[in-house]
């Protein structure tokens, strides 16, 4: 293995969700409610979420979470489909996922 070059983290979690509120005092991080498609009613729509994750040092057989972190979203979506939501480390893609994005029609 190359020193110089940073070990590749493992991302064991990439979610997608409303809101992530991080406790220091409880020592918690609380994701709140997971979203797996959002449904539109009018296109652009401006769209506001977080994508929490957690990234281990490079293995998962026995994990060791390095380094958790929620970052928050904030978009105009101009289309009906699907987007890709993208990790990077280092320069490198290591964890990708799916979001829909879906027109709602009258009940």
């Amino acid at each position: 293995m190359n020193p110089s070059k940073p070990r590749r983290p493992v991302c064991p979690a990439l979610i997608i969700c409303e809101h992530v509120a991080v406790d220091t005092e409880n020592g918690r991080i609380d994701i709140h409610n997971l979203i797996n498609a959002i449904m539109l009613e009018t296109i652009p729509a401006e769209l506001r979420f977080a994508v929490h994750f957690s990234l281990t040092e490079g293995s998962l057989r026995t994990p060791m979470v390095v380094h958790e972190q929620p970052v928050f979203i904030q978009l105009t979506l101009r289309a009906i489909g699907q987007c890709w939501v993208k990790l990077y480390a280092n320069g490198e893609l290591i964890a990708q996922r799916w979001l829909s994005i879906l027109r709602r029609v009258g009940n």
